[in-house]
Parts: structure tokens; sequence; C-alpha cells
């Protein structure tokens, strides 16, 4: 297991060992740099023209100051264990939570080297980088207390809130933990499962300490104004990430084999075992939001 466990993380860093190609890494670094030697956040743009001097919320400062001493000290080398380590980091996480889960065996493995597949178009050096190892965190955290483990649900707070001030996509915190929490309201209740009122307890304190970051209520507020005003605007339809997944892309790296796979063995998994909600509606959700654009394969 040890030796096909390295050969899965050998295969997972050649995966993303591509070319650091973003052109927002250097506005990141940017931000960065300025909040090491400044020591205060930006809440004022100083990097375009001829905005300058407008406030300006920045959702990512966590990431930034996460990610230039990764540069500062090794340069493109430093942004390239950035890639490896969060990576890594978040697959190793999810494969925690899936033997929490009861998969066993080496089938787990040959799961996350499909999935590195698909999530390694996403792994620049980018704010989801981050998101990506929070949600696998939640994820390890619900279904470990889920299955039986006795894990204290204050431990997703400060996951709720590194996450709302390192990238938009925060709102995924609260989609699947209101899932986790739905679903144990629902009878039948499984004799000795943890009580579901300590979800909603962990849900409402992590809403309340998500509005802790530099710009308050209005880095809360980014994801819905996209969608509501943002998206609409000409400059971001030319953006592809935002754009529907172009399939071309992904006709040899599994996703569309994901996308029959999950559903499938979910409903196979429900004629053996029983329903379970938490997983169908995570599909559900999940899938959904490939629909929604392109930006989410990685998430998937």
């Amino acid at each position: 297991m040890l030796l096909v466990a390295l050969a899965v993380a050998t295969l997972v860093i050649l995966s993303v060992t591509h070319a650091a190609y973003d052109p927002d890494q250097w506005q990141h670094l940017a931000v960065g740099r300025y909040i090491w030697e400044q020591h205060h956040f930006p809440t004022t743009q100083l990097w375009t023209w001829p905005t300058y001097g407008a406030p300006d919320v920045d959702y990512a400062w966590g990431f930034e100051a996460l990610l230039w001493p990764f540069w500062k000290l090794g340069g493109l080398g430093g942004i390239y264990l950035w890639r490896w380590l969060t990576t890594l980091g978040a697959f190793a996480l999810i494969w925690a939570a899936s033997r929490r889960m009861g998969a066993k065996g080496f089938l787990p493995l040959v799961v996350i080297v499909l999935a590195a597949m698909i999530y390694r178009g996403r792994t620049q050096a980018r704010p989801e980088s981050v998101a990506a190892l929070l949600l696998a965190a939640e994820f390890l955290l619900l279904e470990a207390r889920r299955h039986g483990a006795r894990i204290h649900v204050g431990w997703l707070v400060p996951i709720a809130w590194a996450w709302a001030n390192t990238h938009i996509s925060y709102y995924l915190f609260f989609v699947v933990l209101g899932i986790h929490a739905l679903a144990a309201c629902l009878p039948p209740r499984r004799e000795g499962a943890p009580p579901a009122r300590e979800l909603w307890l962990a849900g409402l304190a992590s809403a309340a300490v998500s509005f802790v970051n530099p710009s308050g209520w209005r880095t809360l507020w980014q994801p819905f104004e996209f969608w509501l005003v943002w998206r609409h605007e000409p400059i971001y339809r030319t953006i592809t990430e935002m754009g529907p997944v172009v399939w071309a892309i992904h006709r040899r790296d599994g996703l569309l084999l994901l996308l029959v796979l999950w559903p499938l063995l979910a409903l196979v998994r429900a004629t053996r075992r029983g329903l379970d909600r938490v997983e169908i509606a995570t599909c559900l959700v999940f899938t959904a939001l490939i629909a929604v654009g392109q930006r989410f394969t990685g998430v998937y």
C-alpha cells in the first residue's frame, strides 16, 4: 500500500508539473509582496489605472500572503512547490475521507489518479488551490463525524474563516455543511448518530466568523454580485473559464467517465446498502456546478 501510495503521489506531482502560464499569478504576487512589506491589507486599488485609489475588495488576500514567501525564497521553483504541496494535500485529505467512508484497498488510489487528470488543469498558483485544500478538509471532518469518529464541529469554523479570506467560492463550505445538516435531520436517524443541532450551530458560528476579513460584508457579497451583475458584463464573457465547459479539452482526461460513473455507482450502492442521502445530494450539487462553467471542473 505504501509503495502504491508513493507511486500515486509521483503521478499526481507529474500531472501538475506543466507550464505556469497563468498571468493572474503576477497580480497575486504583487499584492502578497505589498502585504509582507507594508504589513497592511490593501483596501484600495493600487494596481490599475484609471481606478487607482478607488475602494477595492480583495477576497484573495490570504492566499496572496501565503504565496509570496514561496516566490521570494524559491522563485519559479517555489511556485511549483506550492502547486505540488497543495495538490498532494487536497488528495491526501480526500483519500483519508474516503477511507473513513469505508473505501478500502487500492481502488481509492486509482480514483485519485483519474481525478488528478481532470484537476491538473486547475492547478496554477491561484486562490482556488487553497479552496481545494479547505474543501477536502471539510469533507474529511464531516465524513469522519458521520461515520462515528468523535470530531468536534468547532474545527469547521476556522475552515470557514480561512476560505472566506482566500477564495470567492467560500459559499461551497456552507453548501456542503448544509447537505450534512439537512441529511442528519431527516428520518430515519441512525442509532448513535451525532446530533444535527451541532452542525447548525457550527454553520451559524462559521457565518459569523466569515465577516472577519479586511472588507467585511463586501467580500462575502462578491459571488452573488458576480452572478447577478458581473457575469453579464462583456469583459467577463470573454474569459473562457467562466463560460461553459469546453468538452474538447476533456476528451481524454476522464471527466465524462466520472460524470457517468459517480451517479451510477451511487445508485448501485443504494440498492445494496440503502440510500446515502449525503452522497446523492453532493453528487447532484457538484454535477450541477459543471453546467455553470469550466471553472468548476476542478471542484468536481
